[in-house]
């Protein structure tokens, strides 16, 4: 579904303003298969029987048709496929293929048929629902009667955070969110939180217990401070973008070593580098956007400078700077903010991403390789001749950064370094994200038991075994892509600058890097690009972002 091409205008909604005391929406993008409208959100749902619903009743208000509630879902379920076979025991059959209908269905499952006193009926619903769910799921409600309902797994793989907007509660999967409708960020919701307002505004905290033998801890997955959360939302107490410099710096080391395997010279060069006196020559070229924090902080690490980025791409600069001058910033934050603001950049952009272009990753091969030659544009007048160090945020089949080195290369580069924020990833995700394992260029360098050991339910790799393979994985992608060096990061050091290891214990779900995963999967419960040859009950889409 391309993006916008179902989107009422502005004179669609202006009939709402004044006479409506909440809403719900959700931004959605589809990550295999095909996108069909009875698959968007949010999806609504009455308390009595299950109905059909046409598409015009899906894209329609509360109000307008009658229904009780509608959700917004972002995540994934793990037992899927049980899920539908249980519920349909009694007769009941899907209308979509998402998951989330079966949360809504088990949501008006639970939900009283007479009014009872006590915790609110929706309430009720979302309990019996949590009982049930397995997997990644943050999901906000909202109701006919004006309620306003978060809730995250137990676990937490997905953010949820509550904001106040003079006296309105905002539920919203990022900060970033709150701040465009300069609303103020109170917490975030905790996991296996419910989080209530009613009509009138009044908010109240139930916590439902863990299922008996739920697993324990927590599991924030670690690609929302790499890669998925915008740079300016706040993650685990901090700016994304803060901790995303930070993981550029502690790599600084290692990408010196990488360099000097090839090119000795050049790595002392830049040993030998202070920001006052930079290498000529030499280059760091963070690839946007996700890529511009890392890319800002090894280049301070190292002492070299780093490519002048779009207007569009400094929101980071500017928060910088706010932080620079306030008084109330933590000393130490102030004179990294200060460091960060005095770094040598160039004139103009070296590397261009075009405004509007989809995230490659997502899509099949065909589109995907023609969306990465039309997402960036390149200033040979700030490359010809120079060393450039390339910073991502991750490789996963090394497609865009084959292409990108290309690109480097045609436009005179003397040699094309690459550093990537995120470690190999060798496994599937269950809990949201939609990448194909065959497709991951590392994994090339397991051995067929190691594979095999990727695979749900048969343990997962060792962090430390996965560290003392990078070289290989890092040959192999040097090869594949063309690069003349690949440096990666590896697991502790990205759950150490992530906050995700304040008591030596893990915080985080790093099951796309180890295979290592929290829940039973279930047998069906894959993405129906992992079961082409299954056609009953397949997955084709993901959701993203209540």
């Amino acid at each position: 579904m391309p993006a916008f091409e179902h989107a009422r205008s502005h004179n669609d909604f202006a009939h709402l303003i004044g006479d409506v005391r909440g809403g719900l929406a959700h931004v959605r993008y589809t990550t295999s298969g095909t996108a069909v409208i009875d698959n968007a959100q949010p999806m609504p749902a009455n308390y009595g029987e299950p109905q059909t619903l046409s598409d015009h009743e899906l894209h329609s208000t509360l109000a307008e048709e009658g229904h009780d509630f509608a959700i917004s879902f972002n995540g994934n379920l793990t037992n899927y496929h049980s899920l539908v076979k249980k519920l349909g025991s009694n007769g009941w059959v899907p209308r979509t293929n998402v998951d989330t209908e079966i949360i809504t269905e088990l949501i008006r499952r639970g939900i009283p048929k007479n009014k009872q006193t006590g915790e609110p009926d929706i309430i009720r619903g979302i309990k019996h629902a949590m009982r049930e769910l397995q997997g990644a799921y943050s999901v906000v409600v909202y109701t006919k009667a004006g309620e306003l309902v978060g809730f995250r797994d137990f676990l937490g793989y997905r953010p949820l955070v509550l904001g106040k907007l003079r006296q309105r509660k905002i539920l919203a999967s990022e900060t970033i969110a709150l701040d465009a409708v300069n609303a103020k960020h109170s917490r975030d919701i905790r996991p296996g939180e419910i989080y209530y307002v009613n009509n009138n505004g009044q908010a109240q905290s139930f916590d439902q217990d863990r299922p008996k033998g739920f697993p324990i801890g927590l599991q924030h997955c670690i690609l929302e401070p790499i890669y998925y959360a915008h740079h300016d939302s706040v993650v685990n107490g901090k700016q994304v973008w803060y901790y995303r410099t930070k993981f550029g710096e502690a790599l600084a080391p290692r990408v010196i070593d990488n360099i000097a395997k090839t090119d000795p010279v050049l790595a002392q060069r830049i040993r030998d580098a202070d920001p006052e006196h930079p290498p000529d020559g030499v280059l760091v070229v963070p690839v946007p956007r996700s890529g511009i924090p890392q890319g800002i902080g090894l280049a301070k690490a190292l002492g070299v400078t780093v490519a002048r980025q779009p207007r569009e791409d400094l929101t980071i600069i500017q928060r910088a700077r706010k932080m620079a001058r306030s008084d109330s910033t933590p000393p130490q934050l102030r004179q990294f903010a200060r460091d960060f603001l005095h770094m040598p950049v160039t004139d103009k952009p070296a590397l261009i991403r075009r405004r509007g272009t989809q995230r490659s990753f997502i899509q099949v091969e065909g589109p995907r390789e023609d969306e990465i030659e039309k997402k960036f544009l390149l200033n040979p007048e700030e490359i010809n001749g120079k060393h450039i160090i390339l910073v991502d945020d991750s490789i996963i089949r090394g497609t865009t950064m084959q292409r990108l080195i290309k690109k480097f290369r045609d436009a005179g580069a003397a040699s094309v370094h690459v550093v990537s924020t995120a470690p190999p990833i060798l496994a599937s995700c269950y809990m949201g994200v939609a990448m194909k394992d065959a497709e991951m260029i590392a994994k090339s360098a397991l051995t067929k038991p190691q594979r095999r050991a990727l695979r749900p339910g048969k343990g997962g790799l060792d962090p430390q075994l996965i560290t003392s393979l990078h070289p290989e994985f890092e040959r192999i992608v040097k090869e594949h892509t063309g690069a003349d060096s690949i440096t990666y990061s590896d697991i502790p050091l990205l759950l150490e600058h992530a906050g995700l290891l304040p008591d030596g214990t893990p915080k985080a779900c790093t099951s796309c890097m180890t295979g290592s995963y929290a829940f039973v999967i279930d047998n069906e419960a894959v993405p129906s690009w992992r079961n082409p040859s299954k056609p009953a009950l397949q997955k084709p889409t993901r959701t993203k972002r209540a």
